[in-house]
């Protein structure tokens, strides 16, 4: 695959995380910690480094959250779009949202 350059990536971070609780009582899954950082965050500094510099992250209910988290690392460098999935109804509706992004 050289040669191919991506642009942009879609990143699912609508889930819950029922089974992480309690540690999921008062954020997101995705900004959860792993050694200090959120997994959210972690993730887009893989794709950054990449060379990604455009994003689309499906978000629960916790969206001001992962919004914070996210402008305190990357904005304004990558152009970020958050897309709300106020039901959690599953990833191909969750895909269905971002493609309209």
């Amino acid at each position: 695959m050289s040669g191919v350059i991506i642009e942009q990536a879609v990143i699912l971070a609508a889930g819950q995380g029922t089974r992480l609780a309690p540690l999921t009582a008062d954020r997101p899954k995705s900004l959860l910690p792993v050694v200090g950082c959120p997994i959210l965050v972690r993730v887009m500094e893989r794709l950054w480094e990449g060379g990604v510099r455009r994003f689309v992250i499906v978000v629960g209910p916790h969206e001001r959250a992962v919004r914070a988290a996210i402008q305190a690392t990357f904005e304004p460098s990558a152009e970020v779009r958050l897309v709300v999935q106020n039901v959690p109804t599953g990833t191909v509706d969750a895909l269905g949202l971002a493609r309209r992004c």
